[in-house]
């Protein structure tokens, strides 16, 4: 946890913080988000993306409280979840720049926000922690929709287009598109697309075009290569990193099988709205993908012998039957 009373964080007796240990100057591996640009190591950092990883956590022991009838968890839970918007908002949101932040204490052992606006400014939202009413929703759903800063036409870069740090260093999660984080996205505002409320409208119009995106991207590279890949390039679509990535890129096959809100007589108009890719019914496509990811699957399978066994009892009973 974070040291919210020894370094004058406000609130700290309700709000929560939380920051990742074991971290260089350039990496936070424990975060899974190697070398997203942070601010330099200090014991009284706090982390948005771990905050909302806590809130995550809360969420899930609160629902299975609930479902054990276990009413006294279940409120101690709710309880930690709503401390943890709260701190979220108190602690990690920027007013000026309209995102949540990383916090850490300055030189003079001031509060300072670091905004370095990208996946980990999107983790409150993914992780269901804004809903459809909270005030910085449409602030969220604009970062996420602008092209000149996480929208690219292969999906959601992993930092913005203006920050100091796109696409230097090891540029492993410093602009590269991943089907991880953007399945989270898609999924989240799939939820808001079909929940009422003030922006329902614009997050069901960036679904319907982030969704389609990321499976133009991914089935277009393995057209192309052959191969589902790690990452991919924000202003190419080409799969590049480890190849034969069936790990969470397959999410794709999730993404397509999530409804198409697509209605035939509504046509939406969003800032910045250039469709990319084909906007017809791709369902072949869904067939396509999940023929060859089986069949990914399948290849790494007998590589790795885990298919001998059963092929071999395949052959025995067939001889015998034939016999």
């Amino acid at each position: 946890g974070g040291k919210l009373t020894l370094y004058g964080y406000p609130d700290p007796d309700h709000n929560q913080g939380y920051r990742w240990r074991g971290r260089t100057v350039q990496h936070i591996l424990t975060s899974g988000l190697d070398d997203y640009p942070r601010a330099p190591p200090h014991s009284g950092e706090l982390h948005v993306d771990a905050l909302s990883w806590i809130g995550t956590m809360a969420t899930a022991l609160g629902v299975i409280s609930a479902f054990l009838g276990k009413k006294t968890d279940e409120a101690v839970f709710q309880r930690h979840k709503i401390n943890i918007i709260r701190s979220l908002d108190s602690i990690h949101w920027s007013e000026t720049q309209q995102g949540y932040c990383d916090t850490t204490v300055g030189e003079s052992g001031q509060i300072e926000q670091i905004c370095h606006k990208g996946y980990i400014s999107l983790f409150p939202f993914t992780n269901g922690l804004v809903g459809p009413d909270h005030p910085h929703l449409e602030a969220i759903l604009d970062l996420i929709r602008d092209p000149e800063k996480l929208w690219s036409p292969f999906g959601l870069r992993s930092l913005s287009l203006k920050d100091a740090y796109y696409g230097t260093g090891e540029n492993y999660w410093r602009s590269p598109v991943w089907v991880n984080i953007n399945y989270m996205v898609i999924d989240r505002l799939l939820d808001l697309a079909q929940q009422p409320g003030p922006h329902q409208r614009k997050a069901r119009g960036i679904y319907i075009d982030l969704r389609q995106i990321i499976v133009d991207t991914v089935f277009n590279s393995w057209q192309e290569t052959g191969f589902a890949w790690e990452q991919y390039n924000p202003d190419t679509g080409k799969g590049q990193r480890t190849q034969h990535f069936t790990g969470w890129t397959a999410l794709v096959v999730k993404i397509m099988a999530m409804p198409d809100l697509r209605p035939e007589h509504d046509v939406m108009e969003y800032p910045h709205n250039e469709r990319i890719g084909e906007t017809g019914n791709w369902s072949p496509r869904l067939a396509v993908v999940v023929v060859v990811v089986c069949m990914v699957l399948a290849w790494y399978m007998f590589r790795r012998k885990l298919l001998l066994g059963p092929w071999r009892l395949v052959k025995v009973r067939y001889f015998v039957r034939d016999r």
